[in-house]
C-alpha cells in the first residue's frame, strides 16, 4: 500500500497537523489521481477556493481531521477506487471509505457542489453545513452515516445507497468518557436540520436505533436522531424508521422527527416506533405534511398547535394509518386543556373545547375569574390580536396572569404613580388605560 504525503515526514505518512488550502483562477480545475486503488489520503483542514474545480480520484480511503470548507460556487469531486482490499493494510479497513472524524465541519459555501461516489462508506462523525444554492451528492454501496449534526441551509442533499445493502443512518455516536479508573461511553443524538432546503434519499432512513457495519473496523453504534424540518421537501424513497437507540452501558437516547412546514415524502412507508416521537407544526402558514403511510408502534405522534388556525382542517398524513386514532393525537401548547381534536383518514381539527353544557372550557374558565385578572387577560388578548391567537400562542396563559396579577400588585405598592403611568402609556395594554383597572 502507498500513501498520499500531504506534507513530508521522515516515516512517509501524511501528516495530519497539516492544512491542504487550493486556490487559483476562476473556473481552473486541480486534479490528483493515483493509480494502485489501496493509497490512503489523509488531511487535517481541507479549503477550496471560490469558483474553482478540485478532482480527488483512486483512493482507497479519504479522511479529514478538522473538515472541508468549500468556498462559493466551487466544485469538489471524489471518485474512490471502491474496491475492498486487505483490512491489516490499512488502519480504516478494507472498504473504500470517506471519514469525516469527530470535530470536524464540512462546509459548502453557496452555490458550490461536492460529490462523492464509488466508496463503500460516507461517514460523517463532525458537523455537515450546506449554504444556500449548494449541493451534497454522495453516491456509496453500503451506508452514509450522520452522526453528529448535519444542516442544510437551502441547498440540496442527494443519497444514493445500494437498495440491496445501502441505507442512511442519523444516529449519534458512542463517545468515550472514560476516567483514569474506569471505562465508560456514553450514546449520543445526531441532528438532521432542513432549513427549506431540498433532500432525496434513494433507500432507507433509520433515525435512532443501531448502525450495522460489516467489518471490525467500522463497529456498531447506537444512539439517538432528531429530525428537524423547517420548511422545504424531503424524500426517502425507501422506508423511514424512528426509533430509541443506546444501550444501558452508555445509556437510551430516544428519536424525533419534526415538520414545520415542510412536506415529507415517504416511498416505503414511515415507522414510528417506541421511544420516538413525530411532531406537526405550522411555518409561514403552512401545517407540516406526511405524504406517505404511517405505522405507529408504541410511538407518539402531537401537533404543535402555535400559528394554527382553529376549526381549520389540515392534511397532515396522506397515507394509510396503523396504530393511531382520534385520541392519539397529543396537543403541544401550555393552554392544551383549552382545546380539543379531530383526526380522520389524516385529516386533523383543532378547536375549542366544550363542557357538558356546550359552553368553551375557555370562557368557562374567563367567567371565573376576577375583575383584577380580567382586565389583564383582555390586555393580553389585544395585544396578539384576539382570544385564538393568544391562545394557541406558546404562552402559558394561567402562569402569565398570575405572574402578571402579582406584580401590579406588588409595584402598585411600592411606587404607585410610575406603575400607573407606565400601564396608561403602553397601548398593548390600552384597556387598563380605559377606566378598566
Amino acid at each position: 500500500m502507498t500513501t498520499f504525503n500531504c506534507s513530508s515526514s521522515p516515516k512517509g505518512d501524511c501528516n495530519v497537523k497539516t492544512n491542504l488550502s487550493v486556490q487559483g483562477a476562476k473556473n481552473s480545475t486541480y486534479t490528483l489521481q493515483v493509480g494502485d486503488d489501496t493509497t490512503t489520503f489523509y488531511a487535517y483542514m481541507v479549503n477550496i477556493g471560490q469558483n474553482i474545480n478540485v478532482n480527488l480520484n483512486r483512493f482507497q480511503t479519504i479522511s479529514f481531521d478538522n473538515g472541508v470548507n468549500l468556498g462559493e460556487n466551487a466544485n469538489f469531486n471524489v471518485t474512490n477506487a471502491g474496491k475492498s482490499i486487505n483490512p491489516s493494510y490499512s488502519e480504516y479497513g478494507g472498504f473504500s471509505k470517506i471519514r469525516f472524524e469527530h470535530g470536524s465541519h464540512f462546509i459548502l459555501g453557496a452555490n458550490s457542489t461536492a460529490t462523492f461516489k464509488m466508496a463503500t462508506i460516507f461517514s460523517a462523525t463532525g458537523a455537515v453545513t450546506l449554504n444556500a444554492g449548494s449541493t451534497l451528492d454522495i453516491s456509496v454501496t453500503n451506508a452514509t452515516r450522520f452522526e453528529s449534526k448535519f444542516t442544510n441551509n437551502g441547498g440540496t442533499l442527494i443519497v444514493r445507497n445500494d437498495y440491496n445493502v445501502g441505507a442512511v443512518y442519523n444516529i449519534g455516536e458512542t463517545l468515550n468518557v472514560s476516567t483514569p479508573t474506569s471505562y465508560k461511553t456514553k450514546n449520543t443524538t445526531a441532528d438532521f436540520i432542513n432549513n427549506g432546503g431540498t433532500i432525496t434519499i434513494y433507500g432507507d432512513f433509520y433515525n435512532g436505533g443501531k448502525a450495522l457495519t460489516d467489518e471490525p473496523f467500522d463497529p456498531p453504534f447506537s444512539g439517538g436522531g432528531n429530525i428537524v424540518l423547517n420548511g422545504g421537501k424531503m424524500t426517502v424513497a425507501g422506508k423511514l424508521v424512528s426509533q430509541t437507540g443506546g444501550d444501558s452501558f452508555g445509556g437510551y437516547q430516544n428519536s424525533a422527527i419534526s415538520i414545520y412546514g415542510a412536506t415529507l415524502i415517504v416511498g416505503g412507508g414511515l415507522e414510528n416506533k417506541q421511544g420516538s416521537t413525530i411532531t406537526f407544526g405550522v411555518l409561514n402558514g403552512k401545517m407540516g405534511e406526511l405524504k406517505g403511510n404511517l405505522t405507529n408502534e408504541s410511538g407518539v405522534v402531537a401537533v404543535d398547535i402555535k400559528g394554527v388556525n382553529l376549526g381549520q382542517n389540515y392534511q397532515i398524513i396522506s397515507g394509510t394509518i396503523k396504530g393511531l386514532g382520534n385520541d392519539d393525537i397529543q396537543i403541544i401548547n401550555p393552554n392544551s386543556q383549552f382545546f380539543s381534536t379531530s383526526f380522520n383518514n389524516g385529516t386533523l381539527t383543532i378547536t375549542k373545547a366544550t363542557n357538558a353544557n356546550g359552553q368553551t372550557k375557555f370562557d368557562e374558565y374567563k367567567n371565573g375569574l376576577n375583575a383584577n385578572l380580567n382586565s389583564i387577560l383582555n390586555a393580553m388578548s389585544f395585544k396578539f390580536g384576539d382570544d385564538d391567537t393568544l391562545l394557541t400562542s406558546d404562552i402559558n396563559l394561567q402562569t402569565a396572569l398570575a405572574d402578571t396579577d402579582k406584580s401590579v400588585k406588588d409595584n402598585l405598592v411600592s411606587q404607585p404613580k410610575n406603575m400607573l403611568a407606565a400601564f396608561k402609556g403602553d397601548v398593548l395594554l390600552a384597556p387598563m388605560s380605559q377606566g378598566r383597572f
